[in-house]
């Protein structure tokens, strides 16, 4: 047979092949009724879908220490914190890099809050001795 001829024989068979249909049975759904594919299920009017809640973005930083000094009688606390790209020393205030503010430390805790949406997230120190 020739090659030509089989070509034009493939592309014709190809040409036949249909888009996927849903099959009337559901192995997964005993006894329910065949679903119609070409039926749209009609909508409730005035009903919407509730919007999609997206969780806040984890800031991309641990809590690894704290450092403090005293600077006129006064406690100065310094936040270790440490990511993927190094170690930051941050002081209440200061603003990183990445989009954060720091706006609080204590002695267990740094708050940040996003410069972009606001939003506040608390890292706790992480302790070994903290897992009994």
């Amino acid at each position: 047979m020739d090659l030509g001829a089989q070509a034009d024989r493939l592309k014709a068979r190809l040409a036949e092949v249909t888009a996927y249909r849903q099959p009337a049975r559901d192995a997964f759904r005993f006894g329910s009724s065949p679903r119609r594919v070409d039926e749209e299920t009609p909508r409730p009017s005035g009903i919407e879908a509730p919007p999609a809640v997206v969780a806040p973005v984890r800031p991309p930083y641990g809590f690894a220490g704290l450092a403090t000094t005293t600077e006129n009688g006064v406690t100065v606390r310094t936040a270790i914190l440490s990511s993927l790209q190094g170690v930051s020393l941050v002081k209440e205030g200061e603003t990183l890099d990445t989009g954060y503010r720091v706006t609080s430390i204590t002695d267990d805790a740094v708050t940040l809050e996003s410069t972009t949406d606001g939003t506040q997230t608390t890292l706790h120190l992480s302790n070994a001795d903290q897992s009994r």
